[in-house]
């Protein structure tokens, strides 16, 4: 590739420290692939994800390791040992032990998970889960921690196939274990939305001698939910900037524009140096192929509802003949039923019944596949098996195949398509009493969470072409224009 200016500053800067604001779609891989080519050190490339790390390992010459965190910690940590068996924690079975009602065992999970992901060598009070429905008269922070440590023992023993070594265990042992990288250089991508414990493994090899860049775009930061951080914060040196995409036109760019100037005042313009396309409104339709993005899972099936038996429909989060959550749904849907024979997922079956998992599922701390099936089995009840069928009728193994795309928003993170559109189950940007804009704020009545214009800007600029708004950003549009 030819660097623009932009990309030419990150590619021959000698800085200890390197932190790169990458806009959507500005070649921050690109970027670094032509950096690793005039810097020819040992390097590591800490991807976001799986198939970040195999993409990157066709794209970055040989003096570059590309990895994710959590393979050096597997194999520094599982290996060959055999010690560990990996798994999920289950609330059932730790709710069993200490005869706990599941609820109180959830929040023993949440809380071990809480001190796994963070920087933090003990667990203390800091990581306990709060009481969010206010269930217990009294503070219950000590009786939590103390389970939580408990738990976190046998985990840690390795010896009860019940309570097996999760993901984000092995990560934190390795962290605990202070790793020394012996690498010149330390690429962490996607820094926006890095775990604490991640940060901590990162930020630590700058002792050792190793320089560290940082990239990332902290108006892609979109899983704060579950605690990740903007790790370009924790890095003291000025920041390389790029704004100029090669992803989209001038169109798709200026809606960036509008939702960044209008919400953050980002006064810095992201410059769309693709092919000219086109902002839809109204009634006005695109051609397929298309995407549909949508904020969750629940309304990416009543999308597929609406569509099956009339459209080839493809989604890149499931197996072709499924849709993400089809068994969750049907598990659920016999729960309701009262079939407990048909319930294929054994932890589900610990429900007595479904109004038990209904409750459970409104204190927020219910696995987020039951949430979305039993937002399904609401809508649609004993309509379910018709509609999950009728689906699998209409799906493809491969997007070439079909007339249109299904993905959430979350999914589509680093993906792109020529057409897509956004659907109306985004937060809402404007006061339904009063119809005034709202702005940055943690209450969702009546201002909209960051994260949440975060995840709009994300899903826009996944449009190569053309883009058609939901309603509330296209009648953002309006008013900017």
């Amino acid at each position: 590739m030819t660097p623009t200016k932009e990309q030419q500053a990150v590619v021959d800067a000698t800085n200890d420290s390197l932190k790169v604001i990458a806009f959507a779609g500005t070649g921050k891989t690109a970027t670094f692939v032509a950096r690793s080519h005039v810097h020819q050190e040992r390097t590591i490339y800490l991807a976001f994800n799986k198939s970040v790390e195999q993409e990157a390992k066709q794209r970055f010459p040989s003096n570059v390791l590309a990895k994710t965190t959590h393979a050096l910690a597997y194999a520094a940590i599982i290996g060959g040992s055999g010690k560990y068996a990996l798994g999920k924690l289950s609330i059932f079975k730790t709710a069993k032990l200490y005869r706990l009602d599941f609820y109180m065992a959830s929040l023993i999970h949440k809380t071990i998970e809480n001190f796994c992901n963070s920087a933090d060598f003990d667990m203390t009070k800091e990581h306990v889960a709060p009481d969010a429905i206010g269930r217990y008269e009294h503070d219950i922070t000590e009786v939590v921690l103390d389970f939580a440590k408990k738990v976190w023992a046998i985990v840690l023993d390795g010896k009860n196939p019940d309570f097996p070594m999760p993901h984000s265990g092995y990560l934190k042992l390795y962290q605990l274990s202070q790793p020394v990288l012996h690498y010149a250089t330390i690429m962490l991508d996607e820094a926006q939305d890095t775990n604490p414990v991640t940060q901590d493994i990162v930020l630590r090899q700058a002792a050792h001698g190793a320089r560290v860049l940082l990239a990332g775009d902290p108006y892609q930061q979109i899983y704060a939910w579950r605690g990740a951080v903007d790790a370009l914060q924790k890095v003291q040196a000025d920041p390389y900037y790029l704004t100029q995409s090669f992803r989209f036109g001038p169109e798709i760019a200026s809606v960036a524009n509008v939702i960044l100037g209008t919400f953050f005042g980002e006064t810095r313009s992201l410059e769309g140096l693709g092919q000219a396309g086109e902002i839809l409104s109204g009634q006005a339709a695109l051609t397929p192929p298309t995407t549909y993005l949508s904020r969750t899972n629940a309304h990416l099936f009543s999308q597929a509802c609406v569509m099956a038996g009339r459209l080839k429909i493809f989604t890149p989060s499931g197996v072709y003949g499924t849709l993400p959550l089809f068994d969750d749904v049907m598990n659920v849907y016999n729960l309701w039923r009262g079939n407990k024979s048909e319930i294929r997922d054994p932890e589900l079956k610990h429900f007595e019944d479904y109004w038990e998992l209904l409750e459970f599922v409104k204190t927020g701390n219910a696995d987020p596949n039951y949430n979305v099936a039993v937002a399904v089995v609401e809508k649609y009840q004993a309509g379910v098996p018709v509609q999950i069928e009728n689906i699998r009728k209409s799906l493809v193994p491969t997007p070439e195949q079909a007339q249109v795309t299904l993905i959430t928003a979350h999914r589509a993170k680093g993906l792109e398509w020529d057409n897509v559109i956004l659907c109306n189950d985004f937060c809402p940007l404007f006061d339904e009493e009063t119809g005034k804009l709202k702005s940055i704020g943690p209450d969702r009545k009546t201002h909209v969470p960051a994260d949440e214009v975060n995840l709009l800007y994300v899903a826009a600029t996944r449009a190569k072409l053309n883009l058609k708004p939901n309603a509330d950003l296209e009648q953002l549009i309006k008013i900017r224009s």
